[in-house]
């Protein structure tokens, strides 16, 4: 007699899962390789090219000369795992000052999110595009999150804006111990090696020929306008800032009296824009498809459109586009004869994300 499903050993299960969710496979294994990537940073690049190597013999093996099917896995394991480790060290990010850090210099930035504001400064992470070596610009690449003090030129900066900033970079500080956030591990999985604080008169913003293009600058500019357009009601400080908050993720203006009230009520992620935001967004879209009779299997097509446009108009943070790219692969299954699988989805989205921004 068959033994119930929840009478079966643990290996029993891991296989159907993994049956059920083949991709899932390869996307712990692409897991498996970046989170190395990020514990054995000094594996020279001759020993993943052979593991890369190694791993496809292993499925040519398999498929021409017939070895055991568990090559086959072991294999694409392999392969896959290196194909990760690969990419976040091909992609670890840019040192923009060369050993430079701790001296005073003048270099060229490009703001690359919209300012936050906090107690006394903004702070905005900047693409370093160039530093001044006496009367030569030399031309660089990397990141920098800036700390300019707060006046009424700083609380007009936005996306896009080009700085020539006079600064010293430092360092993140390590923490003393455990309890402490790593605000060093953090910033580098962001891109960021260095940080520094810019006073007043120490930046000046400079025209460009070449402005600012891309999506991210569109959705950008769509944000600010729709900021625009809530201020133009007749609402108190406190509900404008909540209303930007919530619809745009715009978190400028909410004072500090709201944010501690969100705080302590425990719902200050409310406050951000995040993969809730557009959860709720697809799933009005997706019932209201459903209540006006439009066919199950094609609402999907319809509502990725309008999520898409959603997040292109708040600013398109990170946690939204993930949240939308997975809500895409998840209600568009059944339109290409597949069922909606949130682990499949899950699995499709990392895969993605991932191999296009490994630890980012």
């Amino acid at each position: 007699m068959e033994q119930s499903g929840q009478s079966q050993p643990l290996h029993y299960h891991y296989g159907r899962l993994m049956r059920r969710t083949p991709m899932l496979r390869v996307a712990l294994a692409l897991a498996a390789g970046i989170l190395l990537a990020e514990w054995l940073p000094g594996v020279p690049a001759e020993w993943l090219v052979a593991a890369i190597g190694a791993g496809m013999a292993l499925l040519i093996g398999t498929v021409y000369w017939r070895w055991h099917s568990a090559m086959a896995y072991i294999g694409i394991y392999l392969s896959v795992a290196a194909f990760g480790w690969c990419l976040a060290l091909l992609r670890a990010p840019s040192d923009p000052f060369a050993g430079r850090g701790g001296e005073w210099l003048d270099f060229a930035v490009t703001i690359k999110d919209t300012p936050r504001p906090t107690p006394k400064c903004y702070k905005a992470v900047a693409a370093v595009e160039a530093f001044r070596v006496g009367d030569s610009a030399i031309a660089t690449q990397g990141r920098v999150m800036l700390y300019l003090k707060q006046d009424s030129l700083s609380a007009r900066l936005k996306y896009g804006d080009r700085l020539w900033v006079h600064a010293r970079p430092e360092k993140p500080l390590v923490p003393d111990n455990a309890d402490q956030p790593d605000y060093r591990r953090y910033f580098r999985h962001k891109g960021i090696l260095w940080q520094c604080y810019v006073p007043s008169g120490r930046w000046q913003q400079y025209a460009s020929d070449t402005p600012v293009q891309g999506v991210v600058a569109i959705s950008k500019r769509c944000q600010a306008a729709l900021v625009q357009r809530i201020r133009q009601y007749d609402l108190t400080p406190s509900q404008q800032g909540i209303a930007e908050a919530l619809l745009l993720g715009w978190r400028s203006d909410v004072d500090d009296a709201t944010q501690h009230q969100f705080r302590a009520a425990g719902i200050t992620h409310l406050l951000c824009v995040s993969g809730l935001h557009v959860g709720i967004v697809a799933a009005v879209v997706f019932y209201a498809l459903v209540i006006v009779g439009f066919p199950v299997r094609w609402t999907g097509v319809v509502m990725a459109p309008v999520v898409w446009a959603y997040v292109a108009v708040i600013g398109a943070p990170p946690s939204a586009v993930r949240a939308t790219v997975m809500a895409t692969f998840y209600f568009a299954a059944p339109a290409f004869w597949r069922r909606s699988d949130s682990l499949v989805a899950w699995s499709q989205t990392f895969l993605l994300v991932h191999v296009l921004s490994p630890l980012q």
